[in-house]
């Protein structure tokens, strides 16, 4: 037990200094764009080409998946009006967000979308604009 209370005491110091993120156009971002790794290239070129649009979108990319980055992300959430998780796997990024958001009792957080992809597909750059302006345009 004792050895279990020292790693759980690591862990938690681990939690408060390690948490990493890159934030793009997220300023006034309302829509986060979440990708981490290859396909935050390919989300880096859709948030360029939204805000083209007028769509004012940015990327938030993960930089450690553990701990996740959410002191990074919770300021971002009161601008943002949907989250769209991009990521070539089968939801694993996306439940590491939403376990941290629910650690932190963001129980309601904006709408989240995903586009995944796996078997070594990568998500589009073209997929995630559509994707965006889809969504934005059901909104009206």
């Amino acid at each position: 037990e004792a050895h279990n209370r020292h790693l759980n005491e690591k862990y938690a110091r681990m939690t408060e200094v390690e948490q990493r993120a890159d934030l793009f156009d997220c300023e006034d971002a309302e829509v986060l764009i979440v990708a981490a790794n290859t396909p935050s290239q390919m989300a880096k070129g859709a948030v360029r080409e939204l805000r083209g649009k007028g769509v004012k979108a940015g990327l938030f990319r993960p930089v450690t998946l553990w701990p996740f980055p959410i002191r990074h992300l919770l300021p971002l959430l009161a601008r943002a009006r949907r989250l769209v998780v991009v990521e070539a796997s089968n939801g694993q990024l996306e439940d590491e967000m939403r376990l941290a958001l629910s650690h932190a009792n963001i129980h309601a957080p904006p709408p989240i979308s995903q586009i995944r992809h796996f078997g070594g597909v990568l998500p589009q750059q073209r997929e995630i604009v559509e994707h965006v302006v889809a969504l934005e345009e059901a909104l009206g």
